[in-house]
């Protein structure tokens, strides 16, 4: 086996000579690798590892002009069927994860964050919203950590947060001061990448056929795309963008600058199916609905009869983010609205 040194060695001597063959030797042994590669390994693997060789050559005065064919095969399908998978697999991978990387995939898998920020992110970004326990948490995302060099806000739901609680709290026990500067998930980067394909590889999440790029965190951000992009959901496609931490797109991109609250109540509306552990609003039973209203108190009844006139009056509701969030909130806690394509009816609350 030869080392990198006699490798180049071996480059420059051939070079030296007038035989065409010989001067063509290299190239020859890199194709050869590269055809034997790809028939045991698969075509995208072999075309990555041919263009680390031929990397390697050039980054030591060792020009190398071969050239390889892009592989014709996906680097992973994405379909119902996949994001299914990852949907019902991710749970898996979090209760199997240690405490720090399991905080770290719940926010990935419910954000669609890179990891590449996701890592440089401080206890100061997410203070406010943490220690108020507000749902959703909100992230900030300073521009010197994201791709497009510009500052985002990032949204997690009750879960993410419990889980950065538990280990925070357990590097508290440790010894570590937990201040503004901490780092909220303290991994290497490479090293958080390499756990995240481990996990996936041992819960079943990466496909055996060949050619196909193993399981990594773009697939929880298409994830979230996916979901936000739903026609039930009516999500401006410029916030989708912002709540992705991408550049908006079309002619209105550079007016579209809402808040941090419009982009949290536009996350909220699908907190349902972006939740990686269960579901965040379970509709209660009619006989759990009918013990509940029992359990309140004359006044609470009088008050909550009160709120259903109020908002009788006004008409059916065409969404529930037009509603007052108190009145949403307390009518969802009880079961009272039903949800239709187009509007929510409000039920007698006998």
């Amino acid at each position: 086996m030869e080392n990198p040194e006699q490798l180049v060695d071996n480059y420059i001597r051939d070079m030296k000579s007038d035989d065409p063959r010989i001067r063509l030797r290299t190239q020859d042994l890199i194709n050869k690798f590269f055809e034997g590669y790809k028939t045991s390994h698969g075509e995208y693997q072999a075309w990555h590892s041919f263009i680390s060789a031929r990397s390697f050559y050039n980054a030591n005065g060792c020009p190398m002009t071969v050239k390889a064919p892009f592989p014709k095969e996906p680097k992973r399908e994405q379909d119902d069927g996949s994001i299914g998978k990852v949907n019902k697999l991710t749970p898996v991978m979090v209760k199997l994860a240690q405490p720090i990387l399991r905080s770290l995939i719940v926010k990935l898998a419910e954000s669609g964050m890179r990891i590449g920020s996701a890592v440089q992110i401080r206890y100061g970004d997410i203070k406010e919203d943490f220690e108020a326990n507000r749902t959703p948490v909100a992230f900030r995302l300073r521009g010197r950590i994201t791709k497009t060099g510009l500052s985002y806000w990032s949204f997690a739901l009750d879960d993410a947060r419990e889980t950065i609680r538990d280990q925070l709290e357990m590097r508290k026990q440790r010894g570590e001061v937990i201040d503004d500067n901490t780092l909220v998930f303290p991994l290497d980067r490479d090293y958080a990448v390499q756990q995240i394909r481990d996990l996936s590889d041992l819960v079943g999440l990466n496909q055996t056929k060949r050619g196909l790029r193993s399981f990594c965190s773009k697939c929880w951000r298409k994830r979230v795309q996916t979901i936000l992009e739903r026609d039930e959901y009516h999500i401006n496609p410029n916030h989708v963008s912002l709540i992705l931490q991408a550049k908006p797109r079309g002619r209105d991109a550079h007016y579209s600058m809402p808040s941090k609250d419009e982009l949290g109540k536009e996350y909220m509306k699908a907190a349902n199916e972006l939740r990686v552990l269960g579901p965040l609003y379970v509709k209660p039973t009619i006989d759990e609905l009918l013990s509940r209203i029992q359990q309140l108190s004359t006044e609470e009844r009088i008050r909550l009869i009160s709120e259903l006139e109020k908002e009788k009056e006004k008409g059916p509701l065409r969404c529930a983010s037009v509603a007052p969030p108190q009145i949403v909130s307390l009518l969802s806690q009880f079961g009272l609205i039903e949800k239709e394509p187009k509007t929510i009816k409000i039920r007698s609350p006998s």
